[in-house]
């Protein structure tokens, strides 16, 4: 997310798409820390080749310098394995 300002909240896109043969279900969303949301679920299922959007949301309050947040994704991936997406800011005190 580059730099941020103190206090701002920044949202960040993870685009993402069903590049296997069945249909793509994404279990549940989860985050790192409370600093972190997710303002809407993505729908449950993708076709292949269909895409999609998982948003995020981090809240930079309190927030002061480089700072590293996960969102954890399962779905029924070939390992059906929870897959981890990464967001790096730097929050610029104010």
């Amino acid at each position: 997310l580059g730099k941020v300002e103190e206090g701002r909240v920044v949202e960040v896109a993870f685009r993402f798409k069903n590049t296997g043969d069945n249909t793509l279900i994404i279990a549940s969303v989860s985050v790192s820390c409370g600093c972190t949301t997710i303002p809407e679920k993505p729908k449950e299922s993708y076709a292949p080749g269909e895409t999609g959007v998982i948003k995020a949301n981090f809240n930079s309050k309190n927030m002061a310098g480089e700072r590293l947040r996960e969102v954890y994704v399962s779905a029924n991936t070939k390992y059906n394995t929870s897959h981890t997406l990464t967001l790096r800011v730097e929050v610029v005190k104010k």
